[in-house]
């Protein structure tokens, strides 16, 4: 009855008509897209960031390193003089970021954030061999690590004015 009185006296009730709502519906479904992509570029973008700053930081610990050993790098020395190069041709790549431990404060760096490899890998937060993720743990090792060494290379800096 309420309802005859008020289309009566020409009162509406506020409400969506159906034209409305599905006009609404599509604007929504057509910017979902756009907005996924955008978080999409903005977690990868920031991946990539993590992923550097992991390389400066390993690349800074092996500068410190042949700085304090005569400008050697740790695969050209003996385990006796401070290096690992006994370690060389054993598969084992994670001893030779092991090295670092003195230079890095963490492992987490051995790990790219965007690494997917799926559940083989696994992050090391000690250089121990702790078993709740130390790198020399064997459930750790190699697979809390994502970068290679080129075991080549040789530390030059021309930095003293030769």
């Amino acid at each position: 009855m309420m309802e005859r009185m008020n289309r009566a006296l020409g009162k509406h009730t506020p409400a969506f008509t159906r034209l409305e709502l599905l006009a609404c519906l599509c604007v929504v479904a057509l910017l979902t897209p756009i907005i996924g992509r955008v978080l999409a570029a903005s977690g990868s973008r920031a991946d990539r960031v993590a992923c550097f700053s992991n390389l400066r930081q390993i690349g800074v610990g092996y500068a410190q390193f042949g700085l304090e050993h005569g400008d050697q790098t740790a695969w050209q020395l003996p385990i006796a003089e401070g290096g690992n190069r006994d370690y060389l041709g054993k598969n084992d790549a994670f001893m030779q970021f092991a090295i670092l431990s003195n230079y890095i404060a963490s492992p987490k760096v051995l790990m790219d954030p965007a690494d997917d490899r799926g559940f083989s890998t696994r992050v090391a937060t000690s250089w121990d061999n702790h078993p709740q993720g130390g790198l020399l743990n064997s459930a750790f090792k190699n697979n809390a690590i994502s970068y290679f060494l080129g075991l080549d290379g040789k530390y030059d800096c021309n930095c003293r004015g030769q």
